[in-house]
């Protein structure tokens, strides 16, 4: 059986980015006042809105991303690869953060949609690596 050690580890460190930003979001709303579960005001001037959305992203973008990861390993990709793979994910979700929690890049073809293509075309190229090694079709 591989080793996908490292690839586990950067799974759980995405997971625990998500429940890190939950542990930020929570205190936050209550210091300004808003409803726990409710969205504050869209306005990304608002830095509380600005980590609402971060923490949305993140568990937007983690189920998309773990269950390719995850079927990777069932069908038997390389682990140094796949590795590989998840900690550069892990890099541009850490980036990505940055760049929305500080408000940088915010409109359209700024740094942050840069580094959302990025994280997005991984995810593809890691979709399509497992469904050609799952149906066979790789030599």
């Amino acid at each position: 059986m591989p080793n996908y050690g490292a690839s586990i580890l950067g799974l759980l460190v995405l997971s625990a980015m998500s429940l890190i930003l939950a542990g930020l979001v929570g205190p936050a709303k209550g210091k300004a006042r808003v409803t726990a579960g409710s969205v504050p005001q869209a306005d990304y001037a608002n830095p509380l809105f600005r980590l609402e959305r971060t923490h949305q992203n993140s568990l937007e973008t983690l189920a998309v991303f773990a269950v390719p990861a995850l079927c990777a390993m069932a069908v038997g990709l390389s682990p140094q690869a796949l590795a590989v793979m998840i900690w550069a994910q892990v890099g541009l979700r850490l980036v990505f953060s940055w760049l929305y929690l500080r408000g940088i890049g915010l409109s359209a073809g700024g740094p942050r949609t840069f580094v959302f293509i990025a994280s997005s075309t991984l995810t593809l190229v890691l979709m399509v690596w497992t469904a050609v090694a799952a149906m066979g079709w790789a030599g």
